[in-house]
């Protein structure tokens, strides 16, 4: 039954990412279009939300969450996850998470410095350093725990436990932009922008890497080849002794 079930959520998967794409793509549109006015009543509506919220308990948790959408933990834990499935499972995921890590974040930067739109002026706890648009931890967050979102789908065969975590990791990845907003270091249209092109880069990566560790296996065959030539090539013995 729960083979069967998770069958039916594989075929079901592309219909789901073309009509989320569509919609990421249209919210992005929107966005692009909300940051080319002086004054975006999106913005401002939600900084004044957060103000109202706004209190030391609040101001703990948002620290804690906006630090699972950071570098710090990021880097770690993708090297974790590359270890895990390059050396346990040896499977394709190997190559994704490293290419989807390292080409999101020269995405990021390419558009940062693209758009140079600059950050709020008056951040709650202290001044982060950095362009604004769009939001690196909500475009990091889609990617990294998307692609965990990706691997629990099609992984995880108890339809309950696949619902539970997808469920958990959507809710950590708005968390995660709430709290750039919150904690005033991010408009409210660079986090949404940061989702969508997240989202739709995420979406590219998982259609054009392969499904399979082929490409793996070979730059793995030609670091051993590089570092271990004797391996493949014998050894050529001397006729004579060197003392004869």
């Amino acid at each position: 039954m729960d083979e069967q079930l998770l069958q039916t959520g594989q075929r079901s998967l592309p219909g789901i990412l073309l009509i989320t794409g569509g919609l990421m793509a249209t919210l992005l549109i929107f966005v692009f279009i909300s940051i080319r006015k002086k004054n975006n009543t999106l913005d401002n509506k939600v900084f004044e939300w957060a103000t109202v919220h706004t209190n030391e308990r609040n101001n703990r948790l948002m620290l804690f969450f906006t630090a699972l959408g950071g570098h710090k933990f990021f880097i770690p834990v993708n090297l974790a996850l590359l270890a895990y499935f390059l050396f346990i499972k040896n499977n394709e995921y190997a190559l994704k998470i490293p290419v989807i890590a390292i080409s999101s974040v020269g995405l990021m930067f390419l558009l940062k410095y693209f758009f140079f739109r600059s950050r709020p002026d008056n951040p709650l706890l202290k001044q982060v350093r950095g362009l604004s648009y769009p939001s690196g931890h909500a475009l990091m967050s889609v990617s990294f725990y998307g692609i965990l979102i990706h691997i629990a789908w099609h992984n995880v065969s108890d339809a309950l436990l696949k619902g539970v975590l997808i469920f958990l990791l959507v809710l950590l990845i708005q968390i995660i932009g709430l709290s750039r907003v919150y904690l005033r270091v991010h408009y409210a249209t660079d986090v949404l922008a940061g989702y969508a092109i997240g989202f739709i880069w995420l979406m590219i990566c998982l259609y054009f890497l392969p499904e399979n560790n082929s490409i793996l296996n070979s730059v793995l065959l030609g670091c051993i080849i590089i570092k271990k030539p004797l391996l493949i090539v014998p050894e050529i013995k001397e006729p004579y002794p060197k003392n004869a």
